[in-house]
């Protein structure tokens, strides 16, 4: 219980940083894929912040439902209205599926919040927790949180995005409810941003050792390797933006910094190829998804 409510903790700071950036900041696909975790503390690390704002102002075509599949707000089936209520509610998803260690979009052919919905309160202990949190037996104060937990994450999934609370007060009350939390160390950040320095690594990265790690809502994922270390390529074609445009979406992700925030190491917009690439550090404990469920 100690790991999942630390991932629950972090993930909300890093989703009480982004949204701290202004009222239109936010992140747009939580989902335990985007979520990392540190080494050995199992904290979180939020990846892949306001990239659905970007692709919803080009042109891009994406699927609308499938993009947040299970974790998508009622109001948000298209990425044209993500907000912060809407990750609000793909929040409380997540903080169901690790108190459940139920993949969504669905359990017994509903989502998440639904199948917990049907299930009586006083039997969230027997049917809805997972059964990894139960052994050992917990103590009083444990079960105690875990129905504390999953009573803020049903808030969370309210249908109606006025009826849920500001990321702030979510992560006040996992404050009120878990142990004190253990500060981890920053992730160190390793680039300028000028155009001579970005085009210099791209060229190196794409001529690099890499491993294909997957296709997911942004784009292609790698693996490279740079100088003997290990960092992540995310690139995207397609993105029909101006140079003005992009630097602008640009601007707001790299003006969140906090700790838990995956940052945005390099960039660079190859505007005639209609290509982005992305440059994040490599996070050796993979992502929340991956922990809880497997490849």
């Amino acid at each position: 219980m100690k790991q999942r409510s630390t991932i629950a903790l972090t993930a909300a700071r890093s989703l009480a940083a982004i949204h701290s950036a202004g009222a239109e900041a936010c992140h747009g696909n939580i989902k335990s894929s985007n979520v990392f975790l540190t080494d050995g503390g199992y904290e979180a690390r939020l990846s892949e912040h306001g990239l659905m704002t970007l692709l919803a102002s080009s042109s891009s075509s994406l699927p609308a439902v499938t993009v947040m599949s299970g974790y998508h707000a009622p109001e948000a089936a298209d990425i044209r209205c993500v907000s912060q209520e809407a990750d609000v509610y793909s929040f409380g998803v997540l903080l169901l599926e690790l108190l459940t260690g139920k993949r969504p979009p669905n359990v017994a052919g509903m989502d998440l919040p639904l199948w917990v919905w049907y299930v009586p309160r006083e039997q969230w202990m027997a049917k809805v927790i997972d059964a990894q949190l139960l052994t050992p037996q917990p103590s009083p104060q444990e079960e105690t949180a875990m129905t504390q937990l999953v009573q803020l994450a049903m808030v969370c999934c309210a249908e109606k995005a006025t009826d849920r609370p500001a990321i702030a007060d979510v992560l006040q009350r996992i404050e009120d409810i878990r142990l004190p939390l253990v500060r981890s160390s920053s992730i160190p950040n390793i680039a300028a941003k000028d155009s001579d320095f970005a085009t210099a690594v791209i060229d190196q990265l794409l001529r690099s050792p890499s491993t294909m790690l997957g296709i997911g809502t942004f784009g292609i994922t790698t693996k490279n390797e740079l100088d003997e270390r290990r960092l992540v390529v995310k690139t995207r074609v397609g993105v029909n933006l101006s140079n003005t445009e992009f630097r602008k979406h640009i601007t707001v992700i790299m003006s969140v910094k906090n700790e838990h925030v995956l940052p945005l190491l390099l960039y660079y917009y190859f505007a005639d190829d209609k290509k982005v690439v992305l440059l994040y550090n490599y996070m050796p404990m993979s992502s929340l998804a991956q922990w809880l469920h497997g490849n």
